[in-house]
């Protein structure tokens, strides 16, 4: 969520996704040039995708209807995640 977000400002990101992004997201992050100048994190949550991204996929989509906003990325993807896992429907 905020943290894998920071991968756009990378040249050639789809070369560090692979295991989730570790230890890569936490590494971008961690770049002064990006570090300095994130002061909000604005996740929109209005649908939830829990499979397929990036790319729209609305088969894996459902309405979640809210939006979560921290200065803190670690904060927002960990509230994210749960938010995830307990709002996602489950597969047959």
């Amino acid at each position: 969520m905020a943290l894998k977000s920071m991968f756009g400002a990378i040249h050639n990101p789809n070369k560090y996704h692979s295991n989730c992004g570790d230890p890569y997201v936490a590494d971008v992050y961690a770049l002064a040039p990006i570090r300095q100048k994130v002061g909000l994190h604005i996740c929109d949550g209005l649908n939830g995708q829990y499979e397929g991204g990036p790319s729209f996929m609305p088969q894996w989509m459902w309405p979640f209807n809210g939006l979560l906003v921290s200065r803190d990325p670690v904060a927002l993807d960990y509230v994210g995640g749960r938010s995830l896992r307990k709002s996602a429907p489950r597969s047959a």
